[in-house]
């Protein structure tokens, strides 16, 4: 490996490591120096003075490089062989990366302990998680993950499910004195229903099972009214009692070429799926469909699921209907213009 390439390496690790690979050792110790104090004036400063940190980074990468051709251009000899020179570089280098790593660790212990509020042990959380689930659903639980998240919101994040219902997987939020729970067990439960009943409905339409999301949105206070009476409302209970307070947000990607002589066909489809869709007596209604190019076929759900939009440039068409637009969808044709092209 070209020695040039190997000092930029070590800089992108830690600034000076690479400094201290070309032999320059105190040029070295004094950029790691410089780099965890401006790296702590950014988080002292929440970020706002954390520039400096990136461009001593930038230099030190450079600067590496540079000085690393020149030492090739001088014909001088490669910091690594066998004489005694180079075995003593060995040594700097190792005891360069011992330092790195203890500053890193200091700036850790730094920010965590600035930004980090007192928390017990996520194995007290669990358990105490734990018996928060079994005594407001009545049912048994298994947590999965307990996480706390430091900056900025200083809370606990957990995973857990139900053993009656083990495919519902269950999100719950406690602040840093993990004394308090929040959860979405039953909005998920009813999303999961809402999926069940209308997967029939989906693949009417589109016989090949395009991966669907069918929510539903309720406020909390409908949902706390019906678990006076059970501790775990169904959606159909829930139906009978607060459906004109209820919301259903529906998306679906489909993995097909839209085409000028197939468009007309796939927004009849559209539209008549709106239609079974108002059935449900769910007033509200909102519509998001996705058209992706048939190759991603196989990434299935991963695309629907997908947040970081790296399918962006796979994504042709879009449509989406706010739900106070459905009652205008009278025709095929109004469906056309909600759909937006995205790319050819």
């Amino acid at each position: 490996m070209k020695s040039w390439l190997i000092a930029g390496l070590l800089s992108l690790l830690f600034p000076g490591l690479g400094q201290i690979y070309n032999r320059q050792t105190s040029k070295g110790l004094v950029l790691m120096l410089l780099q965890f104090v401006f790296i702590l004036v950014g988080i002292l400063t929440m970020g706002f003075l954390g520039a400096p940190a990136v461009i001593l980074w930038i230099w030190g990468i450079v600067d590496a490089i540079i000085n690393a051709q020149k030492r090739d251009r001088q014909n001088m000899k490669q910091p690594f062989t066998t004489s005694d020179k180079s075995l003593y570089v060995y040594v700097e280098l190792g005891i360069g990366a011992v330092i790195a790593i203890v500053l890193v660790f200091l700036v850790w212990k730094i920010g965590t302990g600035i930004y980090c509020e007192p928390h017990p042990d996520k194995k007290v959380v669990k358990e105490d998680a734990v018996q928060y689930l079994t005594e407001k659903y009545e049912q048994e639980f298994e947590i999965t993950k307990v996480k706390f998240n430091c900056y900025p919101y200083n809370t606990f994040e957990i995973k857990a499910y139900s053993l009656n219902n083990p495919d519902v997987t269950i999100t719950m939020y406690a602040p840093s004195t993990g004394d308090e729970f929040s959860d979405d067990y039953i909005s998920k439960l009813w999303d999961k229903e809402s999926k069940e009943e209308l997967k029939p409905l989906v693949e009417k339409f589109y016989p090949e099972s395009p991966p669907f999301r069918a929510d539903i949105i309720i406020n909390r206070d409908a949902i706390d009214k019906l678990q006076k009476s059970t501790k775990v409302p169904s959606l159909k209970q829930a139906r009978k009692h607060y459906i004109n307070e209820m919301t259903l947000s529906f998306e679906l990607v489909l993995f097909k070429k839209l085409t000028q002589e197939n468009r007309q066909v796939e927004m009849k489809k559209v539209f008549d799926l709106i239609q079974q869709l108002k059935e449900t007596g769910i007033p509200r209604i909102g519509i998001t469909i996705s058209y992706y190019n048939p190759k991603l076929e196989k990434k299935g759900r991963e695309v629907l699921e997908d947040v970081s939009h790296k399918f962006w440039d796979e994504l042709q068409y879009y449509l989406r209907i706010e739900a106070e637009d459905i009652p205008s969808i009278q025709t095929a044709e109004d469906v056309t213009k909600y759909l937006k092209k995205i790319n050819d």
